[in-house]
């Protein structure tokens, strides 16, 4: 009995249904997710083309559980390019202008200064807010780009518990990063290894199951 046992815990443990093997495979599926859109962004230009169509690839893994990586991702790419490189020009230009002027404003004292780089640490946070949900629905739905972005301020603003989460690991992630050279070098690897796509599929999986509450405002 216990010689049987046994090898029915090894069959089990090399079982391809295993959940431990279905663990193995996610991750490794959203290593190479994670890898291809670091790829896919070498030219900055493409930015917004590599994270919209990783974030259309992490919806269908979402519900389909098992993809192929690769022919779904380039899939994507190709489908959905002309909308992201808009939205790459849209963030590349907008996140350019905020930095680029808070470094030419940054050492100016006076009122008026101080109000411009208030405005601009604002408008770049707001952004950064903005942009995690702007590309799962502009991979989900057919928007125009104005209501894209009105849509996005609607689950922004309706959804304050998952943007508040959402804040507080952009903050986590920058204090990690920040802390010392070896910290930032620890997170930028996770980040260009895995870690990006893993949030981002988190992020998918919380943002599905609360969109139905506002699925009528985005159709």
């Amino acid at each position: 009995m216990k010689g049987k046992g046994g090898r029915k815990l090894v069959q089990s443990l090399f079982d391809a249904n295993h959940p431990a093997w279905q663990l193995v495979e996610k991750l490794f599926d959203l290593m190479l997710l994670n890898g291809l859109t670091v790829l896919a962004s070498l030219p900055l230009f493409t930015l917004g083309i590599a994270k919209l169509a990783l974030q259309a690839s992490l919806w269908d893994m979402n519900e389909e559980g098992k993809v192929k990586v690769w022919s779904t991702y380039w899939g994507h790419f190709g489908r959905q390019w002309k909308q992201g490189l808009v939205l790459s020009l849209v963030e590349i230009g907008l996140t350019t202008f905020c930095l680029l002027d808070l470094y030419l404003i940054w050492g100016q004292a006076g009122l008026v200064f101080d109000s411009f780089r208030a405005s601009c640490i604002a408008i770049l946070l707001f952004s950064q807010l903005l942009w995690v949900y702007i590309y799962p629905l502009a991979s989900r739905f057919d928007l125009q780009l104005k209501d894209l972005f009105l849509k996005g301020i609607l689950c922004l603003g309706n959804m304050l518990s998952l943007t508040a989460m959402v804040g507080l690991v952009f903050l986590l992630v920058a204090t990690f990063l920040f802390y010392s050279d070896l910290t930032f070098l620890i997170g930028l690897v996770c980040l260009l290894f895995f870690a990006y796509a893993g949030l981002s599929f988190l992020f998918i999986r919380e943002f599905g199951s609360r969109i139905k509450t506002v699925k009528k405002e985005l159709e």
